[in-house]
């Protein structure tokens, strides 16, 4: 068609039509402009089915990714459940005067499952500002409380940590006990051998006390970061 056009024109200067060049030099020009829109037209639309593309499999992969973190949140909130059900047994034995404490006990009303969760797709959607969400955009501020959920419950296993280090290592280490769990000829600790190791019953319980609180501030911060992953998924899974 351009070619076409060509020829007319060079025909009408030929022959000192200049008025009619010009008009169709600039339908020739429109034509160009017309082409190159459509042509940007085209590859614009095949970009955006690529992205929505994407989109829609990066979604798939989040979905997942909170699937298995629900699941994991689960199994860190059973195996703290039964820590905190040693540090029960521990206080009764200590409240009745008992003067044996198997180890087990003693490691499980001390030990913690760690609340570290990990999520690669999450991290990699918000860290894109959103860009890689194409029809799915309102959901960043989703995803973005959810990660700070995470976070916070990160956050208060740091002051469980900090217990750890600076508290409960010097008392295993002072009383004799061990970091691991026996589950068969268990030894046994005897309270005169805490005492030994300079610390009190009152001293041993408000040890105890001091790990449940900061274990009741972490659980507090896994079921909010539970319900926001599953509010998610719900969220996800309705679209």
């Amino acid at each position: 068609m351009i070619k076409f056009f060509r020829k007319i024109r060079y025909n009408l200067m030929a022959t000192g039509k200049t008025s009619k060049y010009f008009k169709y030099a600039i339908g020739e020009i429109i034509l160009v402009v017309i082409g190159i829109l459509i042509a940007l037209s085209i590859n614009n639309w095949n970009e955006h089915q690529k992205a929505k593309t994407n989109e829609v499999e990066l979604l798939k992969s989040l979905e997942k990714e909170l699937s298995a973190n629900i699941q994991l949140l689960s199994i860190i909130n059973s195996k703290n459940k039964a820590y905190k059900n040693a540090s029960k047994d521990v206080k009764a034995k200590l409240a009745e005067d008992t003067i044996l404490i198997t180890n087990e006990e003693m490691s499980g009303t001390f030990n913690y499952y760690s609340y570290t969760i990990d999520s690669p797709v999450l991290d990699a959607i918000i860290e894109s500002n959103s860009n890689v969400l194409i029809e799915k955009k309102a959901l960043i501020k989703d995803l973005r409380d959810l990660k700070q959920a995470y976070l916070r419950m990160k956050k208060a296993e740091y002051f469980l940590d900090e217990l750890w280090n600076s508290k409960i290592v010097d008392f295993f280490v002072a009383c004799g006990f061990s970091f691991e769990s026996y589950t068969s000829q268990d030894p046994l600790i005897k309270i005169k051998d805490i005492e030994l190791g300079s610390y009190s019953k009152k001293q041993l319980l408000g040890l105890i006390n001091m790990k449940n609180d900061l274990q009741y501030y972490c659980d507090e911060r896994q079921t909010q970061a539970t319900e926001k992953s599953e509010e998610l998924l719900r969220l996800l899974q309705s679209h």
